[in-house]
């Protein structure tokens, strides 16, 4: 179990070995100030963290150095922001701008699951199982970022030479 804490409020839990099936963290506003929506295949968590300290613990947890991955794959794409994040084969996850910055290093991105990803339409993301992540991206960004971790999956899956 891994305790996390924000300054004025309480302690929140919870375990990393559910990690592994995270479909989305989407940043919000909640009572607690800026939370982060976890999506499970099967139920949604809501965690006082940001969306980018959740992907940070799943890739510490996963041994995998998120820093390294961004500056590998981003160097890859050509990219220096908005790199999608690859934590193997399976997971990859792609940056998704869901709301508007209301202050000063505030968190617009949310990270969805690539395989999770049914279609695409202008303000939002279909997934597989139903539910729909709303965007403020136009569809052809949208398409852009779900190539890019197409793309990317190919490479970590050793298929495309580098």
């Amino acid at each position: 179990i891994l305790n996390f804490q924000r300054k004025d409020t309480y302690k929140m839990k919870h375990f990393s070995g559910e990690f592994h099936e995270l479909v989305a963290a989407i940043p919000q506003y909640g009572v607690l100030g800026n939370v982060c929506l976890l999506w499970f295949p099967e139920a949604e968590r809501v965690v006082g963290l940001r969306a980018v300290t959740v992907m940070e613990h799943l890739f510490y947890d996963s041994l995998v150095n998120l820093q390294a991955s961004m500056e590998y794959y981003g160097n890859l794409l050509n990219l220096r922001r908005n790199v999608p994040l690859v934590l193997d084969e399976d997971r990859i996850f792609l940056p998704v701008k869901v709301r508007k910055p209301l202050f000063k290093n505030d968190g617009a991105y949310g990270f969805v699951r690539l395989d999770m990803v049914a279609s695409v339409k202008d303000y939002e993301l279909c997934l597989w199982d139903g539910r729909k992540i709303s965007s403020l991206m136009k569809a052809p960004m949208l398409r852009e970022i779900v190539s890019r971790g197409v793309l990317l999956e190919k490479v970590v899956s050793r298929s495309v030479p580098l």
